[in-house]
């Protein structure tokens, strides 16, 4: 039998997650789309609509709208249906809101959001999928809104290019997500489940829910975020000012609750690498309980974590960046650098979700693999699974999971974690801890061939057991091979999983030590 090679998850992978959703991954783009992006000289190439005035006004163009709600102000572009697209632009001189929108016509009435929405200046970044060969890309806004828009550019997202520059790109709705770990390695696809960003402003710091203690000083920086946009803050002040100094946000929040926030720091200068701030999470509303980290600055963004579970009379939580008074004053940092703020319910962090107004629900992933793309053999077989799993809000978390109709007679083969222990499950719940904990983000290899005889499981080139064969999946009823998921949607791994194999034909003992070491 031939053999089948795939190296990009989109090739193979049914796949969905009805939200966006970030990584760490490495992103390069492909050639410039928009004409007259610049405006170097006037507008041509751009759509105005009817219900719009569009001026030319020194190198930009000013954008008001008079009529009805429609695109305003937009061109046509040789997209292709499907793929993944990056929309940059500048705006500035902002009196309302404006967001990037497309048509399939131009000046289309019917507006299709890219973006968030925009209240201010700045030059924003965002993702899209193409809905369509062709469509028109552009601007919109709220009645009696104006605007001015410059260095608008449209250029193909090329994912995972040996050019590409790593950074925490967010994947539009049903894109899988490919990770790398901060050298630049390969992690693997990841698969989370669902969680709400419960801060609504993650990047706007300067907005009023996010409350200033005593004189802190709190602005845009010009610093690259990781998300490789200029859309960072820096906190002034910290150390100059009486008290704890800082700025927090407090929201409602549920009684005997855990909760993890995180948020990015980086030394301002070069001066405040190695001191400290602090990130504190705080009970609000009967006992006042805080739980602390000392954050230690360095000269590259790193994510920093606090987990603190609120007590039966606790009404509400809160989110503060503070001056450390645990240290000395020599080791305090009077500035720093922030970006990313994140408050979700849960024992631990999983990947950020921004906010722009409102709180945010990233959707859990969903992967799997019809058996029909990669040759499956209804009498046996062998799966081999390398991935990380980390931290999980269930019991349970899988790797791969052979599907053969659930509970019924075709049951489910199941390879992951059960407790912190690595295991395999078949369809009538018997549930097999066959070799030592694994702690949490540790790489694990396993392995289990089948046929109608019996299963063999191995890991990190032990063989492990067996498994009754009255609890086998049936290998003739399989249609489905999940990823990092349960057949029932639910159980997500909260890791990665950097490769899978298949062999039409159960591997010998010896076979499948080779491929777990």
């Amino acid at each position: 039998m031939g053999t089948k090679n795939f190296s990009n998850a989109n090739d193979l992978i049914t796949f969905s997650r009805s939200s966006a959703g970030t990584a760490l991954r490495k992103i390069a783009y492909g050639s410039e789309l928009v004409t007259n992006g610049t405006f170097d000289s006037d507008t041509s190439g751009w759509n105005v609509s009817t219900n719009a005035t569009a001026t030319y006004n020194d190198g930009a163009v000013d954008v008001a709208r008079t009529g009805s709600y429609s695109v305003l102000f937009d061109q046509q572009l040789n997209v292709v249906q499907g793929k993944v697209y990056s929309l940059t632009y500048t705006l500035s001189n902002v009196a309302g809101t404006v967001f990037s929108g497309f048509g399939t016509t131009a000046n289309s009435s019917t507006v299709n959001n890219i973006g968030p929405i925009r209240i201010s200046g700045g030059t924003y970044t965002d993702i899209f999928v193409a809905a369509a060969d062709g469509i028109y890309v552009g601007f919109a806004t709220a009645p009696s809104t104006s605007f001015t828009i410059d260095n608008v550019s449209v250029k193909e997202v090329l994912f995972d290019q040996p050019s590409g520059t790593l950074q925490l790109f967010n994947h539009p709705t049903n894109i899988p997500r490919i990770e790398y770990d901060a050298d630049g390695n390969l992690l693997g696809l990841l698969i989370e489940e669902s969680r709400t960003n419960l801060l609504p402003y993650s990047e706007d710091f300067s907005n009023a829910q996010w409350s200033r203690v005593y004189s802190v000083a709190v602005s845009p920086s010009s610093e690259t975020a990781p998300n490789g946009q200029e859309v960072a803050y820096e906190l002034t002040g910290i150390e100059s000012s009486d008290g704890d100094a800082g700025i927090n946000e407090f929201i409602s929040a549920s009684a005997s609750t855990t909760y993890t926030g995180t948020i990015w720091f980086k030394a301002k200068n070069a001066s405040d690498v190695g001191k400290y701030i602090r990130l504190r999470l705080k009970r609000n509303g009967g006992t006042f309980v805080a739980q602390d980290e000392s954050v230690q600055l360095t000269n590259s963004w790193v994510r920093h974590e606090v987990t603190l579970t609120l007590l039966s009379d606790n009404t509400g939580i809160g989110f503060i960046i503070t001056k450390d008074s645990t240290q000395n004053t020599v080791n305090r940092a009077d500035e720093c650098l922030i970006y990313g703020a994140q408050l979700e319910a849960g024992a631990f962090p999983t990947s950020y979700i921004p906010t722009y107004g409102a709180t945010a629900t990233r959707s859990a992933d969903v992967a799997s693999i019809p058996v029909s793309a990669f040759g499956y053999n209804q009498s046996e077989g062998t799966v081999v699974v390398e991935g990380t799993q980390y931290e999980s809000s269930n019991s349970i978390s899988r790797f791969v999971e052979l599907y053969g109709g659930g509970t019924g007679s075709g049951g489910y083969l199941s390879l992951g974690v059960y407790q912190d222990s690595s295991w395999i499950e078949t369809y009538n719940g018997d549930v097999l801890n066959l070799y030592d904990v694994k702690v949490s983000g540790e790489r694990q290899k396993m392995a289990s061939g089948f046929d109608s005889s019996g299963n063999t499981f191995c890991g990190d080139g032990n063989i492990l057991g067996t498994p009754s064969t009255s609890s086998l999946v049936n290998p003739s009823s399989v249609s489905l091979l999940y990823v990092g998921v349960h057949w029932a949607g639910i159980q997500q791994l909260n890791g990665h999983i950097k490769s899978i194999k298949y062999f039409p034909r159960k591997l010998t003992n010896a076979q499948l030590q080779e491929l777990t070491t």
